[in-house]
């Protein structure tokens, strides 16, 4: 299994265009939400974070992988990590979770995941579902994990729960 990590920026003026109630409660002009993707599976998991910080970023990235890996009933040194050369990931720290830690240039199955989500999300905005970020980060990651994929004929959530081991992913 292959974990891939990116962060998304969410603009307060996409905010604010999606719905006009966070021109008041949206204090900073640049946020972001942290997108985990396996790729075999497509599993994906967001949350919501203020700064760009290595400190506060990256125990969320190693909750995601933690998570990941109890849905895949796998440990996380028997996993791949991979990430871009941005600075908001302590590699030092993820690699003592994840041994195969690399950065690479492009991380495509995160990337394709990240059009999604972001889709997805501000979809949820517009469609007033949720007035709170990590609300609809929820609903955006609980849909983005139940999307029918053609090429494997199934959700992720589905890949998963047939996880055994005569039919491995």
């Amino acid at each position: 299994y292959s974990v891939e990590t990116d962060l998304i920026f969410i603009r307060k003026n996409d905010l604010v265009n999606s719905n006009p109630r966070f021109e008041k409660t949206q204090k900073k002009e640049e946020t972001y939400m942290v997108s985990s993707v396996e790729v075999a599976t497509g599993l994906a998991r967001l949350d919501y974070v203020t700064t760009k910080d290595p400190k506060v970023v990256t125990p969320i990235v190693k909750a995601h992988i933690r998570s990941i890996c109890r849905d895949l009933k796998v440990h996380p040194r028997s996993i791949q990590a991979r990430f871009d050369a941005g600075g908001e990931f302590a590699m030092d720290k993820i690699k003592e979770l994840v041994p195969d830690s690399k950065v690479v240039p492009v991380a495509s199955s995160v990337e394709k995941k990240n059009q999604d989500a972001q889709r997805v999300f501000y979809r949820v905005l517009k469609s007033r579902r949720s007035v709170g970020i990590p609300d609809a980060l929820k609903q955006t990651q609980k849909l983005l994990n139940e999307t029918f994929s053609r090429i494997q004929g199934m959700t992720p959530n589905e890949m998963v729960a047939k996880n055994t081991k005569t039919f491995n992913i």
